[in-house]
């Protein structure tokens, strides 16, 4: 039996054509870009890199909201382009970004242990001290120390905290 990646991006390239002031002019967002992200089950992952170089044309592409000139992603070994409509509910409910923004990335109603907890039921972890631990590895994991943010509200965070 072999391994099946979670998520695998073959080769995809985008060029877009721009319009108004350099009318015609192709602007090529993404060339030939390969990845994979091993595993069986759903996780969280960043797509980081310089501004311009494509971050969100790829994320666009994973998500599918356009699709690439070439190239071809699968998610489970499924071509993410040729799935059927029951298929392609899963791939919604499973693949979700989070955007940069870190105002409108959290609600301000709750704290952040509540946002981060839900986060980890979704993705399969027991109640109680299972998630707290998920919670201070994964705040640990993008530099932040959970006593410095565990039981605030966002808007007592910064916005580099809110971001990461």
């Amino acid at each position: 039996m072999s391994v099946v990646d979670l998520l695998e991006v073959r080769n995809i390239s985008k060029t877009f054509v721009s319009g108004f002031l350099f009318s015609g002019r192709k602007v090529v967002a993404v060339d030939k870009v390969s990845f994979s992200i091993p595993g069986e089950k759903p996780i969280i992952f960043v797509l980081a890199g310089e501004s311009g170089s494509g971050k969100s044309t790829i994320a666009r592409i994973i998500l599918k909201f356009i699709k690439p000139d070439e190239g071809e992603v699968f998610y489970k070994g499924k071509n993410i382009f040729a799935i059927n409509s029951k298929e392609d509910l899963l791939y919604r409910r499973e693949v979700q970004a989070v955007f940069q923004d870190p105002y409108s990335a959290f609600n301000p109603v709750y704290p952040v242990d509540h946002i981060l907890s839900i986060t980890a039921r979704r993705l399969g972890v027991d109640q109680g001290k299972e998630i707290d631990e998920a919670i201070d590895e994964a705040l640990v994991s993008v530099g932040l120390r959970p006593e410095e943010v565990r039981g605030k509200y966002p808007y007592q965070l910064s916005g580099g905290q809110r971001q990461r």
